[in-house]
């Protein structure tokens, strides 16, 4: 059985991370997340443009990544109230002022990492057929002529067929990979009125959840490290042990996700499992007379996590094997 944790990241789901230069941060700081919290990333390869237009027409464009004619190495930034259209057989078939443009490649900002050959990195090049497309397109417009997405997309009406059709899509993508999967802020609307239709996305969130968590009780966020000193933290035994340890409480979490109402109640669960993980370390490693686990249960309290367990955990011998050494705060060697 392989055991290798993925997520995927395709192109039309995020597309909006690519709206402008300052939208690139966010973007690293997502793919730094993803290097911290599973084993493989999935890109989905080459470059995918598309223009809507004020009055609800647009166009969109895929190609392939080893079948790219330009210069992959930049992307463009489109500026609203731009005229485009599209001229066929010297007949103008589309022509309309822009209010949004996208060029979404993720390969600029992998190369600029310098991980676009690591292990950890895959390129999918895999699509959807025909028919499955034309089936998608058929549910869109069904989802589209009632209420009950209207206020989770934006109202441009080129822009809220594409969100769907690429949700859609790329959730199909993601299932035949057997991974969770991104998405942008404009996608995340959708994803949340869906949680328990498109279970692979929500799953995928869970361990960016505890992540999150994980950073609110001060402890390191990798994120924060260069390139280099983030793929040696994920490839160095403790950084192995920290994702085992993550997916070990999302399964626990995912498990009861038909009980859970909201992001609170997933909250809740991953911060008493977290408490489970640091009780069992404790018990492992704690040989001082006197300092007994039960002594140590004292310091949690139900459905809680206190500080005082973290300071027990920075005690222990720093073996730089465990997921827990990494508490102290994590030092690259370079």
């Amino acid at each position: 059985m392989n055991d290798t944790t993925r997520v995927f990241m395709p192109l039309r789901s995020n597309a909006a991370w690519f709206g402008d230069e300052n939208c690139r941060g966010r973007l690293e700081r997502q793919i730094k997340t993803y290097l911290v919290l599973y084993d493989l990333i999935v890109f989905e390869n080459g470059r995918y443009n598309i223009t809507a237009g004020v009055d609800g027409q647009g166009m969109q464009m895929m190609c392939p990544g080893d079948s790219f004619p330009g210069d992959r190495s930049k992307i463009r930034f489109f500026t609203p109230g731009n005229e485009f259209g599209i001229d066929f057989g010297g007949k103008q078939v589309l022509r309309s002022t822009c209010q949004s443009a996208y060029e979404i490649d993720y390969l600029p900002i992998v190369r600029d990492a310098g991980i676009e050959y690591a292990t950890c990195i895959r390129w999918s090049d895999d699509d959807i057929n025909a028919e499955i497309k034309t089936a998608i397109e058929k549910r869109v417009s069904n989802d589209l002529s009632g209420k009950f997405y209207h206020d989770a997309l934006p109202d441009n009406n080129y822009l809220r067929r594409y969100i769907l059709e690429g949700l859609y899509r790329d959730s199909l993508m993601a299932h035949f990979l057997n991974s969770p999967f991104s998405v942008d802020y404009h996608v995340a609307p959708v994803i949340a009125l869906q949680q328990r239709k498109v279970r692979e996305q929500w799953n995928a969130e869970i361990p960016v959840a505890f992540f999150n968590f994980w950073i609110n009780l001060n402890l390191p966020d990798f994120t924060e490290l260069s390139w280099d000193a983030l793929c040696e933290f994920r490839e160095s035994d403790a950084g192995v042990s920290f994702r085992h340890m993550i997916h070990r409480i999302s399964k626990r979490v995912k498990d009861i996700l038909p009980n859970l109402a909201d992001q609170s109640d997933v909250d809740h669960w991953l911060a008493q499992e977290f408490n489970k993980e640091l009780l069992a370390e404790l018990s492992r490693r704690i040989k001082t007379p006197g300092r007994t686990l039960a002594s140590v249960c004292m310091n949690v309290i139900p459905f809680g996590f206190i500080p005082s367990m973290i300071k027990d955990v920075k005690a222990f011998d720093d073996d730089q094997i465990s997921w827990v050494s990494v508490v102290r705060g994590y030092k690259s060697n370079g």
